[in-house]
């Protein structure tokens, strides 16, 4: 993954992207990686804010959302069963 100077388009930084990334969401002054894992990357330099593993298996055709500082994630569960995983990202 990588970042551009929207002026002249050239790359201010990079960063590898972790094998099973399902979905990439910009909020605030934070990028939100999931896959595996739930990571917040700097805007700025692409560096690793924090993570958390997931346990549940991600539903890959559903929407995730950011809102009022919390990303929610929704999960296809064991058997089948749905659920909603929530993370702070402020």
């Amino acid at each position: 993954m990588f970042a551009l100077d929207p002026a002249d388009g050239s790359e201010q930084w990079s960063t590898p992207v972790a094998g099973g990334t399902v979905s990439l969401i910009a909020t605030g002054d934070a990028l939100v990686r999931v896959g595996g894992r739930v990571e917040l990357l700097s805007k700025t330099d692409g560096e690793l804010q924090r993570s958390a593993e997931i346990d549940d298996t991600i539903s890959p055709d559903a929407g995730k959302a950011v809102a009022g500082g919390r990303l929610y994630v929704p999960t296809a569960g064991i058997g089948g069963a749905s659920g909603l995983l929530v993370y702070g990202t402020g």
